[in-house]
């Protein structure tokens, strides 16, 4: 048995307004795998800053703790606002149809073959979803008498008709008065949980806290410089007091500590109390002072027992260590305890989450892209010698690319991915897999999914985490855009990233960018079909320069993919569009020619500029010469020279933008397709943000 899914209502930033709304999160099977692999078994909270990630766990933390309690604040906001809207003023309204405030929490379980857990939620078996062995439990903020709130209700009301009779003029301030007296009602006294099956029968004498245990790990717990050692001796003084060898020799050792402490607090007594008793004795006769040294195995761990490292046999404090080494080991012995644990009490008839929040704090890149490996590698080396098997469920929260890579690559999948984006302020829940992030049209799905598990790693994490995305396919793109995204007054505000996908592979992304939700731009090239003779190639060659695409194609496969033809009279009418994503080409003329690459367009557009003809100049002295005129680029050579830079492309990049952030002459103009990518952005972004 394991928690195949939760779903929040109205809890905070989660506002549940129909059966579309995606508010549920979805967890791994721990069951059923082979070695143990942390990668697999782990789901991930992945989004950006401010989107509920940390609202998710502390749900969890509300609900599965021995006394749930929610506050008037965890209610939505919006759900609130709403609700209390509809609620009548009049101080005779009825209110017998009132739809009382409520917040709903679905979890839904998954019955293993064999499950031994099943006792624990037979209330909530039903035939009906024993089929697809789901079973559901929804646990219900609610309202603990109806006619108690509908008569304080009606106070409210009388007290808003006397609060405006007194200020007629003041109608703000009366609203006011009422939306806040009706907030109070939704204070904790007024509500307790209750628990219903699927069928919405409730369920009596049943906690949830009695199925589900979950351990919370904050991975910014370095408050002290002895973090280390609070976290190692808890684990040291458990392992102690459960040693078989020590259980016998336990009360021999507490007796020796009591000897020594009473040895020492006579000593000192007798040596250098005693003249001081002599002084108070001529104040006051009927008092003295002792000494004695409290000495057991609680204080012996907090206050003698340091914890250090060791490094070359040398043993260094931990205040002196990098806070990223002292994190990964904090959160290692959190789970170290965890695990020292796991079978005690009642704990081996329940299922488990282990919650690590943000582990990524204090570490480089490198350590988060190892982060699971490390913990996975901890956890087997502690399992090795023990007779336990870890059914706990693993789930992170974290805004870490480099954490998101590790999981897609260690695991081999995207399974299990919850990506958090918001819109309009309100958060929604889209849960990546392997299934549902390619084309399910596509043939070559299968080739399509390994590409972008290989592929993720550069840069294309970045969009789970960003406002907006632009993809490009080439070097020069790359290295340009970020900077004159810089220049611009709006974007540069923004987290805009910038994905590398090195060829005309954005045809890939096409169901993943969907999912994700926010705007991306595709700038991609037109790739003109030409002929070898008008490449350059073979005898009488010429480097044609296209005016007019009439029984043009092109050979850009995202271009054929997105339009459905490689026809460029069709592809030239527009760019393509669908809800948060443009592709951007070079679907106009530049003067009076059509681009069949960036760096053409580029040229097209800056002939003139005196910044790009030095470089050009500089890259290629031999073809400036032969394709310019007195120092300014002919444009009838534009696809000449393009191609003339196909082997060179970094280099030309590097090179323009050291000449472009280090020169104070007129900048290159970006080419007009490229500044519709732009606008497309801007726009999204506000009309997400509207």
């Amino acid at each position: 048995m394991y928690l195949k899914e939760f779903e929040l209502r109205n809890f905070r930033k989660f506002h549940y307004e129909d059966i579309n709304s995606k508010n549920s999160v979805y967890f791994s099977n721990p069951h059923g795998l082979g070695n143990l692999n942390i990668a697999s078994r782990t789901s991930l909270l992945i989004g950006p800053n401010n989107c509920g990630k940390t609202t998710i766990i502390a749900c969890l933390d509300k609900l599965l703790s021995s006394s749930p309690n929610f506050t008037p604040f965890d209610f939505n906001l919006d759900y609130i606002k709403n609700l209390f809207d509809t609620y009548s003023k009049d101080v005779d309204a009825d209110f017998s149809d009132i739809v009382l405030p409520e917040m709903n929490f679905i979890f839904k379980i998954e019955i293993d073959d064999s499950d031994d857990l099943v006792n624990n939620i037979a209330p909530f078996l039903k035939l009906s979803n024993l089929s697809d062995r789901i079973v559901e439990i929804h646990a219900k903020w609610e309202i603990r008498e109806k006619e108690d709130f509908i008569f304080k209700l009606k106070e409210i009301n009388k007290n808003y008709k006397n609060y405006c009779s007194k200020h007629p003029d003041e109608e703000e301030m009366c609203n006011n008065k009422i939306e806040y007296d009706r907030f109070q009602l939704l204070e904790s006294k007024n509500f307790r949980l209750n628990y219903y099956n699927a069928s919405f029968e409730a369920v009596e004498k049943f906690n949830i806290n009695d199925l589900i245990m979950i351990k919370i790990i904050k991975a910014n717990k370095i408050s002290s410089e002895n973090s280390l050692s609070v976290a190692l001796k808890k684990i040291i003084k458990y392992r102690y007091l459960n040693d078989e060898e020590n259980k016998a020799s336990y009360l021999d050792f507490n007796n020796e500590l009591f000897r020594t402490a009473a040895k020492i607090s006579h000593d000192f007594g007798k040596n250098y109390t005693e003249d001081i008793n002599k002084t108070f004795n001529s104040i006051i006769s009927s008092h003295q002072i002792g000494m004695n040294v409290d000495l057991n195995l609680d204080n012996l761990m907090e206050q003698l027992i340091k914890c250090e490292y060791l490094e070359n046999g040398k043993l260094i404090p931990e205040d002196q260590y990098g806070l990223g080494y002292t994190n990964l080991v904090v959160i290692i012995s959190e789970i170290i305890s965890y695990i020292d644990n796991y079978h005690d009490d009642k704990r081996n008839s329940q299922m488990h989450l282990i919650a690590i929040e943000e582990p990524e704090t204090y570490m480089h890149p490198q350590m988060q892209e190892l982060f699971i490996k490390r913990i996975n590698d901890a956890i087997n080396e502690l399992l090795k010698n023990k007779q336990k098997n870890l059914n706990s469920q693993l789930i992170i929260t974290t805004h870490s690319p480099h954490i998101l890579n590790s999981k897609i690559h260690n695991g081999c999948s995207l399974n299990n991915i919850n990506y958090i984006r918001c819109y309009n302020n309100q958060p929604e829940i889209i849960n990546l897999s392997d299934n549902n992030i390619t084309n399910s049209d596509s043939k070559n799905s299968e080739e399509e999914l390994n590409f972008i598990k290989k592929h993720i790693k550069f840069k294309i994490s970045e969009l789970f985490f960003a406002e907006a995305a632009i993809f490009v396919e080439g070097i020069t793109e790359y290295n340009l855009l970020q900077y004159y995204i810089d220049q611009d007054e709006f974007l540069r505000t923004k987290n805009i990233s910038i994905a590398l996908i090195d060829g005309a592979h954005a045809k890939v992304y096409k169901t993943l960018i969907k999912s994700v939700g926010i705007p991306v731009a595709i700038i991609t090239d037109l790739d003109i079909k030409r002929s070898g003779q008008e490449k350059g190639e073979g005898d009488d060659s010429t480097y044609k320069q296209i005016d007019d695409i009439n029984d043009r194609q092109t050979t850009n496969q995202t271009l054929k993919d997105f339009y459905g033809t490689d026809n460029l009279r069709l592809i030239t009418d527009k760019y393509y569009k669908d809800k948060n994503l443009e592709v951007c080409s070079q679907i106009e003329k530049i003067n009076g020619f059509y681009a069949t690459s960036f760096e053409e367009a580029l040229i097209l557009t800056n002939d003139g500029n005196k910044i790009l003809n030095e470089v050009l100049n500089e890259i290629k002295p031999n073809i400036y010469k032969e394709c310019s005129i007195n120092k300014q680029l002919n444009k009838n050579n534009s696809f000449k020279f393009q191609l003339k830079l196909t082997d060179v492309k970094s280099q030309f990049a590097n090179a323009l933008l050291f000449k472009i952030l280090t020169s104070e002459d007129t900048l290159p103009q970006l080419p007009k397709y490229i500044q519709d990518a732009f606008t497309f952005i801007k726009e999204s972004i506000k009309e997400h943000h509207s």
